[in-house]
Order: C-alpha cells, then structure tokens, then sequence
C-alpha cells in the first residue's frame, strides 16, 4: 500500500470507516480533497449543478456524500462514491 492511499484511509477513519471500508470506498472512488484544493474543487463540482453546494453548507453537514474532516491539523473533504 502506497503512502497517498495510507493517508486517505487514516482520514476515513477519522470519519468513522474502519479500515477495511476505508479501503472498498476508495476502491469505489471515494475522493479525499486536500484544504488547499477544497474550494477549486467545489467549484469545478458546481459547474453543472442547478444549486451549487457550499463549503459552508458541506461543514454544516447538510450535503449528502460531503463531509469536512480535520486530521493531522488539515482540514479534508470527503466526496463518498456509493
């Protein structure tokens, strides 16, 4: 297991996934976005969607598949693939 992949369980994890869920969400396409890319990213995400989702609507957990968790001091998004 690489080190991008370890990181991006552990941060699941924090999340509440055990290890093994960890690894099937990312095998699905769960995305771990880093702080610095999290707004480019809803951006891009918010191009073709008729109500554009938040940051703040993400952390306030209103946004289904969407959440903000904070490990090592970083804060992360998780997009959840189900």
């Amino acid at each position: 297991m690489d080190k991008t992949m370890r990181k991006e369980i552990e941060i699941l994890k924090v999340d509440g996934y055990t290890e093994s869920e960890a690894e099937k969400a990312l095998k699905m396409g769960t995305m771990i976005i880093e702080s610095e890319d999290i707004n480019d990213f809803l951006h891009e995400w918010n191009l073709n969607e008729e109500e554009p989702i938040t940051l703040e609507a993400v952390r306030k957990g209103s946004v289904t598949d969407f959440e903000i968790v904070n490990y090592n001091n970083e804060e992360y998004l998780i997009v959840v693939v189900r």
